[in-house]
């Protein structure tokens, strides 16, 4: 199972993990963190390990920290009008109109120059250029986006501490070393906390958010260091 946060692009295909015993895994693509970690827990017969990028952790809140540090980011580039929105948006997400997720979203992605340049240069570019997706498909993938944003204040409640951090199958997450939009130290510190028989947290050199679009060699080499040794050397999860 790989979940990655791709900006709420919409669902996309199931796709094999490398080697997996059980033939299948999966790959939400619409804000896939909201219940990828739920189907990790639940559904054992179904997942070989669970791999998460560009890893949102919801804490229900608690942590500002993202929302402090975008305030200084904004601060110090002299940006007063993205400056001036950001503190009337607030801290507590819990509180945010669908509107107010999206433009806040933009805000973190386009003030930060290394996930702004990632979008334009990997993200944009193999959306216009993809051998697999006409132009008009674009649309599509924006109406997708809008779906997801609308679902956010009803997420913004969720606490994956507090649904529990024991998985009974191997958990890997693969994470940018430099993610402003799903925080890399908010995500070291779920996995910190997490019990499971196998685990392994792994930094993407000179990444943001879309880590393994931006540097899909690493992601595979991890791949296939980590996970792919376990999920074909005989680990079985309970649930089969």
């Amino acid at each position: 199972m790989r979940a990655s946060d791709r900006g709420g692009a919409g669902p996309a295909p199931p796709t094999a993990a490398p080697g997996s015993p059980s033939g299948r895994a999966s790959s939400p693509g619409s804000r896939p963190y909201t219940f990828g970690l739920r189907l990790a827990r639940q559904y054992l017969d179904r997942y070989s390990a669970y791999v998460g990028t560009d890893q949102k952790i919801h804490d229900a809140g608690r942590d500002t920290g993202g929302h402090l540090a975008l305030l200084a980011r904004l601060h110090a580039a002299g940006k007063r009008k993205e400056l001036a929105a950001v503190e009337e948006i607030g801290p507590d997400l819990r509180t945010w109109t669908a509107e107010q997720h999206g433009a806040y979203a933009k805000i973190v992605a386009t003030a930060d120059p290394l996930t702004f340049s990632t979008m334009k240069s990997v993200v944009m570019k193999s959306l216009w250029f993809s051998p697999l997706h006409s132009l008009g498909e674009l649309g599509t993938l924006g109406k997708g986006m809008k779906l997801s944003e609308r679902i956010l204040p009803a997420t913004a409640g969720f606490d994956d501490r507090a649904d529990g951090t024991r998985f009974d199958l191997p958990f890997f997450v693969f994470q940018g070393d430099r993610d402003v939009l799903t925080p890399t130290n908010r995500a070291k510190r779920f996995f910190d906390d997490v019990q499971a028989p196998v685990k392994e947290f792994a930094l993407i050199e000179d990444a943001s958010h879309f880590a393994s679009f931006q540097h899909p060699d690493r992601f595979l080499e991890l791949m296939l260091a980590k996970v792919r040794p376990v999920v074909t050397g005989g680990f079985h999860t309970a649930g089969r």
